[in-house]
């Protein structure tokens, strides 16, 4: 799908700074918009992440329509990039609203997916249903990509009304 080599020479490029796609996840698990190469810099050892990666490249968003037909999903599916560091921070336990099909494209990282824990290497993939708590550890350098079936805003919407009516 894309190389390590290809990720880092894209984020090299002004485009994904001016699209505003490019954060990283600092040590308190907190994601931070970066606006410029300069910036990065002033991020050592912090996972990097690129946001929608299916519109930058053609093998990605081939991948997202595969991953919809074999999950019959009827909804957009986005692909985000991690590229993370040695003993860098990843967002702590926690879930997304959207299905998660995570793949490894190289090195290697612990997954914690409901307490349970699996070491993915590159090659791996492993799929993640929505509202699944889950963490990844990275004991590496590696490069994932995290694909999202995700539901349209409104279901999101009508989900989050409908788990606070029931916490009433």
């Amino acid at each position: 799908m894309i190389t390590l080599n290809e990720f880092e020479n894209f984020l090299y490029t002004d485009l994904v700074y001016e699209q505003k796609i490019v954060s990283v996840i600092d040590d308190d698990s907190k994601q931070i918009l970066i606006e410029n190469i300069r910036q990065l810099h002033d991020y050592t050892n912090c996972t990097i992440k690129l946001e929608q990666m299916e519109k930058y490249n053609r093998s990605i968003f081939q991948e997202c329509r595969f991953l919809s037909t074999k999950y019959f999903h009827f909804g957009p599916v986005t692909c985000h990039a991690f590229l993370a560091f040695k003993d860098s921070k990843s967002f702590g336990l926690h879930t997304d609203p959207d299905d998660v099909i995570i793949h490894c494209i190289s090195g290697s990282k612990t997954l914690y997916v409901k307490d349970q824990k699996r070491i993915l290497k590159s090659g791996d993939h492993v799929y993640i249903p929505a509202n699944t708590p889950h963490e990844i550890i990275n004991e590496d350098k590696s490069l994932i990509l995290s694909f999202g079936l995700e539901k349209f805003y409104v279901d999101k919407v009508n989900y989050g009304l409908n788990v606070l009516s029931e916490n009433d």
